[in-house]
């Protein structure tokens, strides 16, 4: 359907590159294009993993296209660089295995994720580091100096750069072999971040096994792909037959998850539960943390203000998405949609402190002197709002989920699930062509079918 913010264009929809009416499912159109966006947006897609270089290879052999793969950089993350300089260091393996705990412990304690960089973070001075590092403080400076640095180059698994002009004099390019296929191919000489400061436009096609699982079962029955304008979401049976079993529903077949999901849709009608359904699937990651649990108590709306409460219907009254911090910005410190938007951007890029800091004190000195010319409230009710609001920015730093990203995702999670309801033997059977040659995947299908169905293998 899409994936990210192309879901938000009315053009991408009506020119049949995404599946999703924005008009109708309130798409955020910001997300895609605002005046106060640098760079051009990319076109990210999910296609059937066996057409993947299929829809690449349209790009390449567009006549009045210039495309080629886009070049990336293989970088020592904080792990690999412990190791590297413990191996040239004269360390014993356990005090090798002790500067390593004790390094983490740090990271930890700063909430620094495994491809964070030290320096560029910064929590505590590299000095302050180095202190705390005791007999380690001189080897912990050279990790911290190899992090990051570069090792190897590749292409991107999905990115096409897709451009009319003569991609080898603007920008130029390389060979590389494509383990694939074996033949060699075009690269960019610029990588990602680059080609974007340029204003370069990528498009993304990925490979989802769960449109393919899709695309089989419907081929099975000789029916057409689904079209989320008309496709029936209201299917109480179908609801119901999603909590006996986590297999084959995209995006919860974790236990845990699905669990979540499980409480979560009892506390809502039928008509409400795919939006429910989609916020949790924003509420499984980081950052949904500080709400989840509250969430799933059935505090519903529990913001600290009504007005707030009010402002999010479609996800029970809580901030969820990253289009929902854009909205708080807008209607409670009174930024226009492209400064919010702005923002949001900084936050999901994981801005390093420096950066990051300024961000949360303009947010929290614009909310206390916007949010009380427009409604009736208290100091502790101010408190009480802004610091829920800064907890849920602070989590969007590891993972903030997109509305324009859950819902299509949820979508597919429904679809599949309406199809192993209605259409179990067709659909498990697409299941189990379509993860051949993933074990552990066909263990689960065939659990599934042995124990929840009248078929058995």
């Amino acid at each position: 359907y899409s994936r990210g913010s192309a879901s938000g264009s009315l053009v991408a929809y009506l020119t049949k590159i995404t599946n999703m009416n924005s008009l109708m499912w309130d798409m955020s159109f910001e997300r895609f294009m605002n005046p106060l966006r640098q760079g051009l947006a990319d076109i990210d897609l999910d296609i059937q993993p066996s057409r993947r270089q299929e829809a690449r290879g349209w790009f390449f052999n567009h006549p009045q296209l210039n495309s080629s793969d886009i070049l990336t950089f293989g970088t020592v993350a904080y792990k690999g660089a412990c190791d590297t300089i413990i191996r040239t260091s004269e360390l014993t393996k356990q005090q090798g295995e002790q500067l390593k705990e004790m390094y983490a412990d740090i990271r930890t304690e700063f909430e620094l994720s495994d491809s964070d960089l030290f320096r560029e973070k910064l929590p505590i001075e590299i000095d302050e580091l180095a202190k705390r590092m005791g007999d380690y403080g001189d080897l912990i400076r050279k990790v911290v100096l190899l992090e990051g640095c570069i090792v190897s180059i590749g292409s991107h698994p999905a990115g096409v750069l897709v451009t009319d002009l003569d991609i080898r004099r603007k920008i130029g390019v390389i060979t590389m072999e494509d383990k694939d296929t074996g033949e060699y191919k075009l690269v960019s000489q610029c990588d990602m971040k680059e080609l974007d400061a340029m204003g370069y436009v990528k498009a993304d096609a990925l490979g989802l096994s769960t449109v393919g699982a899709i695309k089989r079962t419907v081929d099975y029955l000789g029916i057409e792909f689904p079209n989320p304008q008309n496709f029936n979401f209201h299917d109480g049976k179908v609801w119901e037959d999603i909590k006996k079993s986590p297999c084959m529903i995209f995006q919860f077949e974790e236990n845990k998850a699905h669990e979540y999901m499980k409480t979560a849709l009892d506390y809502v009608e039928v008509d409400k539960k795919l939006h429910t359904m989609s916020m949790m699937s924003g509420l499984i990651r980081p950052s949904g943390k500080s709400i989840r649990d509250r969430f799933l108590k059935g505090k519903v709306g529990d913001n600290g203000h009504p007005e707030i409460d009010k402002a999010f219907p479609n996800t029970s009254g809580f901030c969820v998405y990253q289009e929902d911090i854009i909205k708080f910005l807008s209607l409670f410190c009174g930024y226009d949609y492209a400064k919010a938007d702005n923002i949001r951007k900084k936050i999901a890029k994981k801005a390093s402190d420096e950066v990051f800091k300024p961000i949360i004190n303009e947010i929290d000195m614009d909310f206390r002197n916007y949010f009380p010319t427009k409604y009736t409230t208290t100091d502790e009710q101010l408190d009480n709002v802004i610091k829920s609001f800064l907890e849920i920015v602070a989590n969007s730093q590891k993972y903030g989920f997109s509305y324009n990203h859950a819902l299509p995702y949820t979508m597919y999670g429904y679809i599949g699930a309406y199809y192993r309801y209605h259409n179990t033997i067709e659909y498990c059977t697409a299941n189990l062509n379509e993860f051949h040659d993933k074990p552990d995947k066909l263990k689960e299908i065939y659990h599934f079918i042995n124990n929840f169905t009248e078929i058995k293998i």
